[in-house]
């Protein structure tokens, strides 16, 4: 058999192996219900009048925080509760291959009051918006958390500032 004939041949005989037609496997996706502990640590805090600043002094201090999260196949609920600011918020995310993506729906405890700032200085705050991007792969992961804070004077109706505060946490099922 001529060489280029040959080569042809070797070609075509494995195209077959090399064309599986049946449809590609959707990918897996981490399982992530139950209870999972995790260890938070503050990484920046901007505006919110002199909270903001004051918090600045709090930079790499930690908090822990519990997240009860139930999942049904992509779709994620959970439950976040933190044990130094004892707020509690309910989220909603997806879960795709190892990653978790959790948006704030609602809370049942979303206020600090009583924040001294550093100039002496009173402010409530309440949380109006939590997001954490996370991985989470055989009972451990890394992520990060972005909220946004309602600042006010105490009894305030009127906010006086926003606070934006991101974090970096682990967690562990």
């Amino acid at each position: 058999m001529p060489a280029a004939r040959w080569l042809l041949w070797c070609a075509l005989a494995a195209l077959p192996a090399c064309s599986d037609s049946s449809s590609p496997a959707s990918p897996s996706v981490e399982k992530v219900s139950g209870v999972w502990m995790g260890h938070i640590t503050l990484r920046s805090a901007s505006g919110g009048e002199c909270v903001g600043s004051t918090l600045q002094a709090s930079i790499g201090n930690r908090d822990i925080f519990a997240a009860q999260i139930q999942q049904a196949d992509r779709n994620l609920t959970a439950t976040v509760g933190y044990q130094g600011n004892q707020t509690s918020c309910s989220f909603i995310g997806l879960a795709s291959g190892t990653g978790v993506n959790l948006n704030m729906m609602s809370c049942q405890a979303d206020r600090v009051r009583s924040v001294r700032c550093a100039n002496g200085e009173v402010r409530d705050l309440q949380l109006v918006a939590d997001t954490m991007t996370a991985a989470a792969s055989n009972g451990y992961g890394t992520g990060t958390e972005t909220s946004t804070w309602r600042v006010a004077a105490p009894g305030s109706a009127t906010a006086s500032g926003t606070l934006t505060i991101s974090a970096d946490f682990a967690w562990n099922m």
